[in-house]
């Protein structure tokens, strides 16, 4: 096969390949519904069954006068649904013949897919040394795909540094969540057991922003690596004098002023989140498209290679 057939009959059985996935979701739809329909099925014979042999439920209906109608109708309906139920199971089996066929084009496609890369390979290496409209061209691509690569692994380093941050900041939002339920009880009377458990969560706290704020820096570069115009600035600390003020000066509005500042923690904590959530959500998107752009230079390549002419 030529390299341009080759490259007719991958598309062909790419598409082939594709549909598998689609014949396996309706193979589970149409499972699901044989179940549903074997217990209507069921459910119909027994109704048949209780009319046709002697019960209550018989003489009801003989009494009634209506047993002839009454079991034409339950027969109906177990015709009925019995030819809904073989009607299931024929198209399940339809569905795995089908699955069982295109899943041999698999492995031809393995086949295709190996020759088609040596001739391509081949023939790109022919061009760019015979044929300089390809040459230019085929750089101009390249170039194009590792520009691109490059940004995707920085925008994946700022992925990972946002990622990072979020973590700390949420452990650390744990930390002064805890603070807070401690000083909930603190103002209720908890007395010095009560404080000094809201202040090891409150230290439990600046220490995990420590950390934030040496994740933070990091991530700033990594940012400013992808796109210098992206700034994250949060201004997350504690003052140390909180803690001096509760335990020497113990009463209820000092109480109530360390309950405001931890209130405001969580929300700066929760803004950094946010913040922080945002970037990396515009950042995979981009890497997104990159990589969907790369996939189209890819393609543009390949189309390039198999309908260019080789001059020698």
């Amino acid at each position: 096969m030529t390299i341009a057939e080759l490259y007719n009959r991958k598309i062909e059985l790419e598409k082939k390949v594709n549909q598998i996935d689609s014949f396996e979701s309706d193979l589970v739809k149409v499972s699901n519904n044989i179940e549903e329909l074997k217990n209507i099925l069921s459910k119909e014979k027994k109704d048949v069954e209780n009319l046709e042999k002697t019960s209550l439920q018989t003489y009801i209906h003989i009494f009634l006068g209506d047993f002839e109608k009454k079991i034409e109708k339950e027969q109906i309906e177990l015709i009925e649904a019995k030819c809904k139920y073989d009607n299931a199971k024929y198209e399940y089996d339809m569905l795995l013949e089908k699955i069982e066929n295109y899943r041999k084009f698999k492995d031809e496609l393995k086949r295709i897919d190996r020759e088609y890369e040596v001739k391509l390979e081949l023939k790109k290496n022919k061009l760019v040394f015979y044929n300089d409209e390809f040459d230019t061209e085929f750089k101009r691509k390249e170039s194009k795909l590792n520009y691109n690569n490059k940004q995707i692994m920085e925008i994946e380093e700022a992925i990972n540094a946002g990622e990072i941050v979020i973590n700390q900041l949420r452990n650390a939002l744990t930390k002064f969540d805890s603070a807070s339920n401690w000083g909930i009880f603190d103002m209720m009377g908890g007395g010095f057991i009560a404080t000094m458990a809201k202040h090891t969560k409150i230290n439990e706290g600046k220490r995990e922003l420590d950390k934030v704020s040496h994740s933070l820096r990091n991530f700033n570069r990594e940012i400013n690596d992808v796109d210098e115009e992206i700034i994250l600035n949060m201004n997350i600390e504690i003052s140390s004098f909180l803690s001096f003020g509760d335990y020497f000066f113990d009463g209820i509005f000092m109480d109530f002023l360390v309950q405001s500042k931890i209130s405001k923690m969580k929300s700066n904590i929760n803004n950094g989140i946010s913040k922080t959530s945002e970037i990396i959500t515009k950042f995979t998107k981009e890497r997104n498209r990159l990589e969907m752009n790369n996939e189209i230079i890819k393609s543009e390549i390949n189309e390039l290679i198999v309908h260019s002419k080789i001059e020698n």
